[in-house]
């Protein structure tokens, strides 16, 4: 069933990954376009001649790709935590429907359950339901009532 989960709710790969290469292209560009309407329509030139120039668009573009990858393993984290929580949280509810609910007919003399086709004591009835194992032990009010002479 986690399966369904998985393919349910896809992360798409390096989407943000995109869009930071997206917005550094663009960036790039857009100011290829101000610095040449900024002097006055001097030709437009996609990497620039000032070496300043050049290694300040380089440091954005740059930062744009780094916060793109950084967002993008950031996301993808989230979708495993978000598929393993749901994973979790239905192993829990299978684990929950073990535990016993709604009604039982049970003897109210020597206490047996009733199933469809028999009568069987409640600790044979919890361990076949349940994950429960039984120890037994004698708790103090019976220990006063059957051995009054006993002191554990």
């Amino acid at each position: 069933m986690s399966n369904t989960i998985a393919t349910k709710h896809r992360h798409p790969r390096h989407a943000l990954l995109s869009i930071g290469l997206i917005l550094a292209g663009g960036f790039w560009i857009l100011e290829s376009v101000i610095h040449a309407v900024a002097l006055n329509g001097a030709a437009f030139h996609l990497f620039p001649d000032d070496l300043n120039e050049l290694w300040m668009r380089s440091v954005i573009c740059g930062m744009f790709v780094g916060f793109g990858i950084y967002a993008d393993r950031v996301t993808a984290r989230l979708h495993h935590v978000h598929v393993e929580r749901q994973h979790v949280q239905q192993q829990l509810e299978a684990s929950m429907a073990k535990v016993l609910g709604g009604f039982l007919s049970i003897c109210a003399h020597c206490k047996r359950i009733s199933t469809d086709d028999e009568w069987i004591g409640i600790e044979t009835y919890v361990r076949d339901h349940t994950d429960t194992e039984f120890s037994h032990t004698i708790c103090p009010r019976c220990e006063r009532k059957h051995f009054p002479g006993f002191e554990g």
